[in-house]
């Protein structure tokens, strides 16, 4: 087959333009460092890069929500550790008002300390944070507790007669949580964020008709201490130590889900990372490696260019003669 000089002009050209497009992507890939700029340069390796942003951004969102839910159990711990600090000032005063030699003064001057430290007790747990009452359990928007003829009613019910009912408000973490209609969401599988007030200070009656919960106790040792009345005070004194166990306990649990809290936060930071080093193997080009293609590209060029010259010198010289 005799190839004229036309058709190798043409061979030559195409594959001069075929190398300057591959100087031209290796160019925009040095420049803006990725590996491709549409999806269709890549597909399979595109694909994978959407995924792997799909996850990234599902863990933002996961992080967004622990950022939240610190903040909140900043509030509960702040909170739980004020009621701890007013129970043992109430237990300190009941040590006091046990004293044989105290006069019915003195003990009338204790019920007024501790009529104060109850009031002080019912704005903590009434407290309101970023627009949400701390401790109102999943009503967040109504105040949780009020009093009525001396008796504590949590949303409207005797905490010392009504039942009270588990409540929640679920935070997804990505621990595979269920959202399906109808069925109820796994404690194993998202963070229940919603604390009733009612759980901290206690509910019902106990067998000897003294009630579990801190605030109405404080109302009957008020009573007893203006009336000077101490016949009962040991019994109730040492109910009241019960129940600032429970507030200790509870406190002390504060603590272990806010550990739990960071473990998963610590979790969600490692799979970023793994995530981000992934999207950067799939997407982001090595500048080394991308400048080394370039040079070695930029330099085929212009041996193919050189190369042309020669051709197209040598062509006109025939035609000359």
């Amino acid at each position: 087959m005799r190839l004229t000089n036309n058709m190798i002009m043409k061979r030559y050209l195409r594959n001069l333009n075929t190398s300057y497009k591959t100087l031209a992507k290796l160019s925009d890939i040095s420049s803006s460092q990725k590996l491709y700029s549409r999806a269709s340069e890549n597909p399979a390796a595109a694909m994978k890069a959407f995924n792997v942003r799909n996850d990234l951004a599902r863990i933002e969102f996961f992080k967004n929500n622990i950022v939240d839910v610190k903040n909140i159990y900043t509030d509960y711990e702040a909170s739980i550790s004020t009621v701890n600090d007013i129970v043992k000032e109430i237990n300190s005063m009941l040590e006091q008002a046990k004293n044989v030699t105290y006069t019915d003064t003195e003990r009338a001057a204790i019920a007024t300390v501790l009529e104060n430290l109850q009031t002080q007790l019912l704005d903590v747990v009434n407290r309101k944070s970023a627009d949400r009452f701390l401790f109102g359990g999943a009503n967040l928007t109504e105040l949780p507790f009020e009093v009525k003829d001396g008796k504590l009613y949590y949303h409207g019910v005797d905490v010392d007669t009504g039942t009270f009912e588990k409540e929640s408000i679920y935070i997804d973490f990505g621990m595979g949580m269920s959202s399906r209609s109808g069925v109820p969401v796994s404690d194993n599988t998202a963070f229940n964020i919603a604390y009733s007030g009612v759980e901290l200070l206690g509910h019902g009656v106990d067998e000897d008709g003294i009630s579990n919960n801190i605030y109405n106790i404080i109302t009957d040792l008020v009573q007893m201490l203006k009336n000077n009345d101490t016949t009962n005070l040991e019994k109730y004194q040492k109910k009241f130590e019960s129940k600032m166990s429970d507030v200790l306990i509870q406190y002390a649990d504060i603590g272990q889900k806010t550990n739990f809290i960071e473990f998963i936060e610590n979790r969600l930071n490692v799979d970023e990372e793994n995530f981000l080093n992934k999207q950067d193997s799939l997407e982001v080009a090595d500048l080394a490696e991308a400048f080394m293609n370039l040079e070695y590209q930029r330099l085929a060029y212009n041996a193919a260019l050189k190369i042309g010259a020669n051709l197209m010198e040598g062509s006109l010289l025939d035609f000359l003669s």
